[in-house]
């Protein structure tokens, strides 16, 4: 038997462990059938890694978290990792597992790891050219940060990215956009390290007034 058949014989015996004798209460028996479950799906999981079997190993990763999840363990780590495989195979699910993650980071007061996620999500969708979700999830990401200490450059960064998603998605409420350029341009101007990059974003304002007013004209022609 090679190491592929042992992997999915290994998933077929978790699955097996939680369908015989399981109830609605999660007993010692139980619990213990649970970890048993765990570490059967671990070691099919790095089995399918290996093999680039990505889908099944997303699977098991995922029914690990699940796993965790009841017998309320660490689980969080396990729904990125999943998420993480998963980014392969299936964009869909990846995102998916990702959004519960935040939800469960953010349960637990956990906003940078939130923000993170939240930031991975825009980049996601930057790459897929949807700049509307995009947007969004930078805006999360932005407000996450903003909740954490030390992370005001993550902060303006993400809130730089989405301003520059939507001006390239489409004018819209342009004012908002110049005002965010303007209060990330007089911070940078108050750190030494950074007050020549001020330069960049005043450029971006300047080049949203020329925009607008050429709008202008030609929708008055």
């Amino acid at each position: 038997m090679d190491e592929l058949q042992q992997a999915r014989l290994n998933v077929e015996r978790a699955e097996k462990r939680m369908k015989v004798g399981s109830c609605g209460c999660f007993g010692e028996y139980i619990t213990s059938k649970a970890e048993g479950s765990i570490k059967l799906y671990e070691q099919a999981s790095v089995v399918f890694i290996r093999e680039k079997q990505y889908e099944e190993a997303g699977k098991c990763l995922e029914e690990i978290a699940h796993l965790k999840d009841r017998l309320n363990m660490k689980s969080d780590e396990d729904y990125l990792e999943a998420a993480h495989i998963y980014s392969f195979v299936n964009k869909e699910k990846s995102v998916k597992l990702m959004q519960d993650s935040v939800k469960k980071y953010q349960n637990e007061g956990k906003h940078s790891k939130a923000a993170e996620v939240f930031e991975n999500l825009g980049k996601h969708f930057e790459e897929k050219m949807d700049f509307p979700l995009s947007v969004k999830f930078y805006e999360n990401a932005s407000e996450s940060y903003s909740l954490t200490r030390g992370n005001k450059f993550k902060e303006n960064s993400c809130r730089i990215k989405a301003t520059d998603l939507s001006c390239i998605n489409e004018l819209g409420e342009w004012k908002q956009h110049v005002e965010v350029y303007e209060v990330i341009a007089k911070q940078y101007l108050l750190d030494q390290s950074l007050k020549y990059s001020a330069k960049d974003f005043f450029f971006k304002i300047v080049c949203l007034y020329l925009i607008y007013d050429v709008s202008k004209f030609i929708m008055s022609r």
